[in-house]
C-alpha cells in the first residue's frame, strides 16, 4: 500500500515521481503514478485549478516518457497519463488540447535515426491507447466533439500502415476506441454519427477493401457485429474482400 499522502509543496512536489515510473517494479509504478496523481490540483477539486502550472507540466512529462526505450518506462508513463487525464474536466484546456500534444510530441522530426522513429511510433501508439482508456475523447458534454474521436482513430489507422510491426497493436487500440465509443451513452450526440464514420472508414472504405481479408479487420467486424452497429450482421466476406472487378 503506498503511504499517506500529503499535501503537495508545488512542483518540487512531483518531480521525483517521474523517474519512480520508469521502474522495473511494477508496484513502484503503480505506487508512484498514484501519488502524482493525488499531488495535483487535478484531483482536489475547482479551487485548487487556479494557476495551476503544475497538471500542463505533469502532461507534457508523461508523454514525452511514452517515447522512452525502456519498456517499463513506457507502462509506467502510461498508466499515469490515464489516470490524469481521466480526472481532467471536460471543459479545460488540458482535457481539450491532449490529442493534439500526443500527436505533435510523437511525430518524428525530418532525419530521425530509425530507432527514434520507432521509440516515437510506439509513444503515440501509447499515447493514443492512454487517452481512449481514460475516456476523455468520448465524455458527454459541450466540449466533446466527433472530429476529435475521428482524428484518434484515423491516428491510428495511419501508424498501423506505416510499419508492419506496429499494426496489430494499432488495431487493438483501434477496437477498443470502438467499443468504448459503443458503450458512451446515448446522451452523447455524435455517438452513432461517429459509428457510421466508423464504419465506412474501417470496412466500406474503397482503400481497405482493396486490402482484403486481414486478421485485424476481422477484429473490427466482430467488435461492430456484437455491438450491433451493422445491422442486420452481414457475412465476413462481403466486408472484407473487394467486390470482383469486371473484365477489362
Amino acid at each position: 500500500m503506498p503511504a499517506p499522502l500529503q499535501q503537495p509543496a508545488g512542483r518540487h512536489s512531483i518531480l521525483p515521481l517521474f523517474p519512480l515510473l520508469a521502474s522495473h517494479n511494477p508496484s513502484t509504478r503503480l505506487d508512484a503514478a498514484l501519488h502524482l496523481v493525488h499531488a495535483l490540483p487535478q484531483h482536489q477539486g475547482p479551487a485548487a485549478h487556479a494557476n495551476d502550472a503544475d497538471t500542463p507540466y505533469a502532461l507534457k512529462r508523461l508523454v514525452a516518457g511514452l517515447a522512452s526505450s525502456n519498456d517499463a518506462a513506457r507502462q509506467g508513463f502510461a498508466v499515469a497519463l490515464t489516470q490524469l487525464v481521466a480526472l481532467l474536466p471536460a471543459d479545460s484546456p488540458q482535457a481539450r488540447n491532449i490529442l493534439a500534444q500526443v500527436f505533435d510530441q510523437t511525430t518524428p522530426k525530418q532525419g530521425a535515426d530509425p530507432r527514434e522513429e520507432r521509440d516515437l511510433y510506439f509513444a503515440r501508439l501509447m499515447g493514443l491507447h492512454a487517452l481512449v482508456r481514460s475516456g476523455v475523447l468520448v465524455r458527454p458534454g459541450p466540449d466533446s466533439t466527433q472530429d476529435r474521436w475521428q482524428e484518434c482513430l484515423g491516428g491510428l489507422v495511419s501508424l498501423a500502415n506505416k510499419k508492419t510491426w506496429i499494426r496489430e497493436p494499432s488495431y487493438w487500440v483501434v477496437c477498443d476506441a470502438l467499443q468504448a465509443l459503443c458503450d458512451a451513452p446515448d446522451s452523447l450526440e455524435w455517438k452513432h454519427a461517429a459509428l457510421e464514420w466508423a464504419v465506412q472508414r474501417l470496412v466500406g472504405d474503397s482503400r481497405e477493401k482493396a486490402r482484403g481479408f486481414s486478421p485485424e479487420k476481422v477484429a473490427v467486424v466482430l467488435v461492430l457485429q456484437a455491438n450491433n452497429v451493422v445491422r442486420p450482421p452481414l457475412p465476413l466476406p462481403l466486408l472484407l474482400f473487394p467486390s470482383p472487378r469486371s473484365p477489362p
